[in-house]
């Protein structure tokens, strides 16, 4: 048995459509569709006009921004204070190095203690060897505050010459 057609087939052809087109007659409407078209005109040509007001003066905002940058950093320099800081840390470090004894002074101040070192050595070896002496216990005494002493100066050099 046969099915009937479907009334909703897709691919059953559609009758035409017959339209009609609306046509102004009178030339009110003809007017009133110029008027419309002339006020978008005007609406446009105002908005162009702003957008370029806007641009020009974005345009004179930057190149004023750019120039007064250019001339400020050229005038403006280092600041009285951070070269008043320099000039004294200059000042304090020449005065450092001034002070500080140099190699040569530090060499033959080594040399001395090296020198008296032996001479002391060789008084307590005498000492314990001989007699007790009363001038030899001077003379120990003696050479013992000196190279306390220069002990003492070699510190206070060091100090100084890594002080700032």
């Amino acid at each position: 048995m046969s099915r009937p057609p479907d009334p909703d087939d897709p691919t059953r052809p559609l009758a035409p459509a017959a339209y009609e087109r609306e046509v102004p007659d009178t030339p009110r409407d003809e007017l009133l569709w110029r008027e419309e078209l002339l006020d978008r005109l005007r609406s446009l040509r105002t908005a162009v006009v702003l957008l370029g007001v806007v641009a020009v003066a974005a345009l004179g905002v930057a190149l004023w921004a750019l120039l007064s940058q250019d001339q400020g950093d050229s005038r403006r320099g280092a600041s009285v204070a951070r070269v008043r800081d320099l000039e004294d840390r200059v000042d304090r470090l020449q005065r450092g190095v001034d002070r500080a004894p140099s190699e040569e002074d530090l060499s033959k101040l080594s040399d001395d203690l090296d020198a008296l070192d032996k001479r002391f050595a060789k008084l307590e070896a005498e000492q314990s060897g001989g007699g007790s002496d009363q001038a030899l216990q001077d003379e120990v005494q003696q050479l013992s505050d000196t190279v306390r002493d220069l002990d003492q100066r070699v510190q206070d050099l060091e100090q100084q010459s890594t002080a700032p």
